[in-house]
């Protein structure tokens, strides 16, 4: 299956579901995050804020701003495709970028050697295997609501 087809699958499969379940989602992958210790083991974490149905990441972003790590939202480059990371805190300004996401504004953009990637989704939107791109991250786990998927490698 093509990397068209299987978004809009997907995005369709995330977007039945009701805003109740989205927050009982939130909160299940919270609680799972806590007992996986996904918050303690770094000090500074990226995060996203969702669009169009994504998983509502909040939850983790503010819980971690609690204990006291630095948190940080994806900044769009201007040109090339090196995705770099704002800090932000509850006073942060934001601006939204040319997709109408918010972004920190006046954050300097950081970018990390070798991070952990870990993914957020629906268990729903899981799929045997993804077509992917030469840009493309390749993640070490995806949190769910159901459960921590682990990889043990992955593809180039």
């Amino acid at each position: 299956m093509d990397k068209t087809t299987l978004r809009r699958q997907l995005k369709a499969a995330r977007s039945a579901f009701k805003p109740a379940e989205r927050r009982h989602a939130a909160r299940a992958s919270l609680r799972l995050a806590l007992r996986h210790g996904l918050l303690l083991r770094s000090q500074r974490i990226g995060f996203y804020l969702p669009q169009g149905g994504e998983f509502d990441a909040h939850l983790l972003l503010n819980q971690a701003l609690c204990m006291q790590r630095e948190c940080y939202l994806p900044i769009l480059p201007r040109r090339g495709r090196v995705m770099r990371f704002g800090r932000v805190d509850r006073n942060t300004r934001m601006q939204p970028n040319r997709y109408g996401i918010p972004e920190p504004l006046d954050a300097k953009p950081q970018l990390w050697r070798k991070p952990r990637l870990i993914g957020i989704a629906y268990e729903c939107q899981q799929a045997e295997t993804l077509p992917h791109d030469p840009w493309d991250m390749p993640l070490d786990a995806v949190l769910t609501e159901r459960r921590l998927h682990r990889f043990m490698s992955n593809p180039p």
